[in-house]
C-alpha cells in the first residue's frame, strides 16, 4: 500500500461511519469503472432510453415536483 494511500485511509477513519461509507463506495466505484462499461439489464437501458427521449422532446420535471421529490427523500 502507498503512503498516499495509508494517509488517505488514516484520514476516512476520523470520519463518521455514514460518511465512511459513502466515500468507501466513491472509490469502489472508481474502482470498478476502470474496468470498462457497466453492464445494463433490459429493464434499465429501456429506461435509460425513455429518459433521453423525454429530454430530447423537452419533457422535464418541474420545480414542484423536484421539491416534493427532495421532501419526501429528507422525510
Amino acid at each position: 500500500m502507498t503512503k498516499l494511500l495509508d494517509l488517505a485511509i488514516a484520514e476516512l477513519r476520523k470520519l463518521p461511519p455514514a460518511e465512511q461509507d459513502e466515500t468507501a463506495e466513491m472509490l469502489l466505484w472508481s474502482i470498478e469503472t476502470r474496468a470498462g462499461p457497466l453492464s445494463l439489464d433490459n429493464e434499465t437501458l429501456t429506461a435509460i432510453e425513455e429518459g433521453l427521449a423525454q429530454a430530447r422532446r423537452g419533457e422535464f420535471a418541474s420545480d414542484a415536483e423536484i421539491e416534493a421529490l427532495w421532501k419526501r427523500r429528507d422525510g
